[in-house]
């Protein structure tokens, strides 16, 4: 038994080699124009610059040109399938090397390859890794506003920061996470976010209860209990100094 399943695989990966060989020899054959790996990088570092003009100019270019991307499978939606989840995988681990939130970024990965893999149309698909591609920059772009962060430490601390805002968050904690004094952090963070950790902490729980009204499954008391505020009225004083309204008032407009 063990020396037919040998055989058959011997079998299989000669397949494989031979489709191999035959694809190669096709590609030369019709002059295929594959997208390089230089082109790859380009526009990887688009997105981890957060260059949203750059990066939707070198899509459109290759959109015009019909630059090949690889035979992933014979299926047309299942290829543009494959495409879409190597695109928005790069993306992912390109903003979080231009110093976007870990915890974020894969999120953020999870909800588009979630919404394409119910997509029954190659046309939306294509349009969903545009968008993506996009949406990954945007936020990359955003996120260096505040500063540009370089070091390990305070990437540390960003990434405790985002996969721990239902708790509460102290210098001391983000002090154990990366290893650093106290004092020396906050200055090096201060540096390279351009806002004190209490600061950064606040404003980042803020963005995510506003995230969370707009969802509109928890109500104003229930968000602020869930991201550690220590009262309902300091949550709504908080959120309304951000934002310009209370959080009531946030969730009633988004209806």
């Amino acid at each position: 038994m063990k020396g037919e399943a040998r055989a058959l695989q011997k079998l299989k990966l000669k397949k494989v080699t031979e489709e191999k060989k035959d694809l190669i020899y096709e590609q030369r054959e019709t002059l295929i124009g594959r997208l390089p790996y230089c082109s790859e990088r380009e526009a990887l570092s688009y997105i981890r610059d957060g260059k949203v003009g750059k990066l939707r100019s070198f899509l459109v270019n290759v959109a015009d040109t019909g630059i090949y991307v690889g035979n992933l499978s014979d299926d047309a939606l299942r290829q543009e399938k494959y495409v879409a989840v190597s695109f928005i995988t790069l993306a992912a681990r390109a903003v979080i090397e231009g110093g976007f939130p870990e915890a974020q970024a894969f999120c953020l990965s999870d909800e588009f390859i979630h919404c394409m893999d119910g997509m029954d149309r190659v046309q939306d698909v294509c349009m969903l890794i545009y968008q993506a591609m996009l949406e990954f920059t945007r936020r990359a772009r955003e996120n260096r506003r505040g500063g540009t962060i370089r070091s390990e430490a305070v990437q540390t601390c960003v990434n405790y920061i985002d996969t721990h805002l239902h708790y509460k968050i102290s210098l001391a904690d983000l002090s154990g996470a990366c290893g650093l004094s106290p004092s020396h952090l906050s200055r090096l963070f201060r540096r390279e976010t351009g806002t004190p950790p209490s600061v950064y902490i606040a404003k980042r729980k803020l963005r995510e209860a506003r995230a969370l009204l707009a969802e509109g499954k928890l109500d104003s008391s229930a968000v602020a209990n869930v991201l550690g505020f220590c009262s309902q009225s300091y949550f709504i004083e908080c959120f309304k100094k951000e934002y310009g309204v209370t959080p009531g008032e946030f969730r009633r407009n988004r209806k």
